[in-house]
């Protein structure tokens, strides 16, 4: 039986199954208002950003709120075919095709509503160029892809493609809104490898790699070749060392104004082979340079001691041996020296030949040199008129001679001339001369047309000789050479040397040496 409305166990209250239903009609009601509400709220979560891209495949993932039913494309009015398509729990991923450059697109977001749809502007910009990236000319690590310095940080200074990202390494460089940027970069000891990355919003990157080398310290000399060393040849052979942080650019060296040739040996040897010197004392001044530019400098003593003849090898401070006793010997036969100063040349050895030298108006160099040898020498002065040769020894009397000079057909040249050769017991052999063509060579002997002795000139195949015919001396009868009697050429033979100066003077021309050794009575 259903209770009524007057029924008194119901008095006041509503029946339960009526609360109920009127319960459940709100809900519902409530949650269609919801449903509506959220479906018609249904859309991106927020405006897309530009998308820079370098791919031509362009993968979007658009995250959602609400419902999606369907995302469309469209470029200029017209729906882009997507590739792939994936909208599920609030994200919406698919793809286009679109040509290199920018895109100006609207994508469409349909809800579950039929005719409920929302647009949204996308730019995107398809870019496959990779930025650009220029530096200021005359950065020092763009000489070369391996450079070296001794700052210890690396200036970078350019321009990149505007909004790019640049980085050293790991370095963010600061680039301005027009794409300038300029910044040190620190270096640490010993090699810096840099890697530069321009990379711009699609991806794209330019890059560039460099080596720089920081250098800390200069090069380091060690000697093997012991100061003062003496060597017996006249090119001296001297060996270092050179060790660097980095590498070593280049080493020189000079030695009495000339340079010094040098070699590269493994671990760090350096070989250095001088031009030929004079005996005594040269100080060698080294230079090495390294990659990055500094410079050490280093010096080293040494002596030559080449040979112990006088005149084989000019002789300087510092010379030793027999050729320095018979230096001393000359100087002091010469008066300037007062006794044999031994086997070391020293000051007092300079002095005195700077002395000789200023005297005899030679080049006053303090070394004894050919020209100051040969003065220290014997000279022989000849007048073709007088028929007479001096013998002029510096510190000694002269020694005269009557000598037979070149007839009036084959006269005697005069002229400047030196020894060449001195010859002992010669062997005549005829000249290419119409007056000897029938002749024969004549062995040493009474027959001999030269004597004993040949004292050869260094041109014209001239010179003083002996004779067979000693009758001709003091008479212009020879073929061009000077003949002197035999005993008196045996004694100039022994008393000069080969470069011993020789003066021909006709006697005919006005020269010192003629007042000075046949002054006018």
């Amino acid at each position: 039986m259903k209770p009524t409305t007057s029924d008194k166990r119901f008095k006041g209250f509503e029946r339960p199954d009526l609360r109920v239903t009127k319960l459940a009609g709100g809900l519902t009601a409530l949650g269609l208002t919801a449903m509506t509400v959220w479906t018609l709220g249904s859309g991106l979560s927020q405006p897309p950003e530009e998308i820079f891209t370098s791919r031509t495949n362009v993968e979007l993932s658009l995250p959602y709120r609400g419902v999606c039913r369907e995302l469309t494309v469209f470029s200029n009015g017209k729906e882009l075919p997507t590739g792939y398509k994936d909208i599920k729990s609030g994200l919406a991923r698919f793809s286009v095709d679109l040509e290199p450059g920018e895109h100006q697109l609207q994508v469409c977001f349909s809800t579950i509503v039929p005719g409920w749809s929302r647009t949204y502007d996308l730019v995107v910009d398809v870019d496959q160029s990779a930025p650009i990236l220029s530096f200021q000319e005359g950065l020092p690590f763009l000489a070369s892809p391996q450079t070296s310095t001794t700052s210890d940080s690396a200036s970078f200074e350019g321009r990149v493609e505007v909004g790019a990202r640049l980085l050293v390494g790991d370095q963010d460089l600061v680039v301005n809104d027009k794409g300038e940027f300029h910044q040190k970069v620190s270096l640490k000891p010993g090699w810096n490898n840099l890697l530069v990355r321009a990379e711009d919003k699609a991806g794209n990157r330019t890059l560039k790699k460099y080596s720089v080398f920081r250098d800390v310290r200069p090069p380091d000399v060690k000697w093997h070749t012991p100061p003062n060393h003496i060597f017996e040849n006249a090119a001296a052979r001297l060996e270092m060392d050179v060790s660097d942080d980095g590498s070593v650019a280049a080493v020189s060296a000079t030695v009495d104004e000339q340079p010094v040739v040098w070699h590269r040996k493994p671990k760090d040897r350096w070989l250095g082979i001088t031009p030929e010197l004079s005996e005594g004392r040269h100080t060698v001044d080294v230079k090495i340079v390294d990659s990055a530019g500094r410079v050490t400098t280093s010096q080293r003593s040494l002596i030559v001691d080449s040979s112990e003849v006088l005149g084989e090898a000019v002789l300087g401070e510092g010379a030793r041996g027999a050729d320095v006793i018979a230096l001393h010997q000359r100087l002091v036969d010469a008066g300037y020296l007062s006794q044999n100063l031994g086997n070391v040349f020293g000051q007092g050895t300079a002095v005195a030949l700077r002395n000789f030298q200023a005297d005899e108006g030679l080049e006053v160099t303090g070394r004894a040199e050919k020209a100051s040898l040969i003065a220290l020498g014997p000279r022989l002065y000849i007048n073709l008129r007088e028929f007479s040769l001096v013998l002029d020894r510096p510190g000694l009397p002269e020694r005269r001679w009557k000598v037979a000079s070149g007839s009036p057909e084959f006269p005697t040249p005069a002229g400047l001339y030196s020894v060449y050769e001195k010859v002992l017991e010669p062997t005549w052999l005829p000249p290419k001369s119409d007056w000897a063509k029938d002749a024969k060579p004549v062995e040493p002997g009474p027959d001999n047309p030269l004597g004993t002795r040949w004292i050869g000139f260094d041109w014209g195949g001239i010179g003083i000789h002996g004779t067979n015919a000693p009758w001709t001396i003091g008479s212009a009868s020879s073929h061009g050479c000077l003949r002197m009697e035999t005993s008196q050429v045996e004694e100039l033979y022994s008393l000069i040397e080969v470069g011993t100066p020789v003066v021909v003077l006709s006697g005919t021309r006005d020269d010192p040496a003629l007042d000075k050794y046949w002054p006018k009575s």
